[in-house]
């Protein structure tokens, strides 16, 4: 099966065929949910398409696109438009991220999230920019990702772990799955390309012998979506567990 038409998914034109797929999978996990997000926060958003698929979707939301890179920013900023521009384009690290608290309904993170320093510290982060019950998509490649050949080094998580990361850091109803996509890219530069994106560009010279042979590979996507903790829930911190309760509930004691 040819990359390009992978299953109704056109991916002839985008020189990151395994970042296209697995988004829109990911966003496909919105499909049941009767779920309107006024909030949008993509979370490594690259050059934009996740953002640009997001505002799609969500036409009458406010959709935000989170990069490190100015490279990225900058090329996602020509693809916002100038009159009533699609999305907003903020430059900061997903760890860190120059987001007011509580301010998203939704934040969607494709293939982004194991290239972080401290993967429990960025899920706090994300949990705290989340309104009360606002959801949180993630993508992730697993251990299966290009075998035989993937380096020992490589930043893949299976679904049990980032099961386990996303509950014990305070989110609720996790929903997990797991796809394996085989994918067949055209020659040897079309894949560097991707694995470029993933810092690993030289394990696509180990895989064929001519720049020009059809490649075969294999990656396994994990798939999460969870919920924030409702208000008044406690949510794990660094230094313990939280809990918000809102002003308007808070009464006050007659003497």
């Amino acid at each position: 099966m040819r990359y390009q038409h992978f299953e109704g998914v056109d991916l002839s034109h985008n020189p990151h065929p395994i970042f296209a797929l697995a988004r829109t999978r990911l966003i496909e996990r919105l499909d049941g949910l009767h779920f309107s997000p006024k909030t949008i926060l993509d979370v490594g958003s690259g050059t934009g398409e996740g953002a640009q698929a997001l505002h799609d979707r969500f036409g009458q939301a406010q959709v935000f696109a989170l990069d490190i890179t100015q490279r990225h920013t900058q090329a996602t900023a020509k693809r916002r438009g100038w009159w009533r521009r699609k999305f907003e384009v903020i430059q900061g690290d997903a760890m860190h991220p120059p987001v007011a608290p509580h301010s998203m309904d939704l934040i969607v993170s494709n293939l982004t999230l194991m290239f972080v320093d401290d993967f429990s510290q960025t899920l706090r982060s994300l949990c705290r920019l989340l309104t009360p019950q606002g959801l949180l998509l993630v993508s992730m490649l697993g251990p299966d990702t290009l075998k035989p050949t993937t380096p020992t080094n490589a930043p893949w998580m299976d679904v049990q772990t980032l099961g386990q990361a996303l509950m014990q850091t305070g989110f609720h109803e996790p929903v997990l799955d797991t796809d394996w996509l085989n994918l067949d890219y055209a020659d040897q530069n079309q894949l560097a390309l991707d694995l470029q994106q993933l810092g690993l560009a030289t394990e696509a010279l180990s895989l064929t012998s001519t720049p020009t042979d059809t490649i075969k590979t294999q990656w396994e996507v994990v798939y999460a979506s969870v919920w924030s903790p409702p208000a008044g829930h406690g949510r794990l911190e660094a230094d313990g567990l939280v809990a918000e309760i809102p002003v308007d509930q808070i009464t006050r004691r007659q003497r």
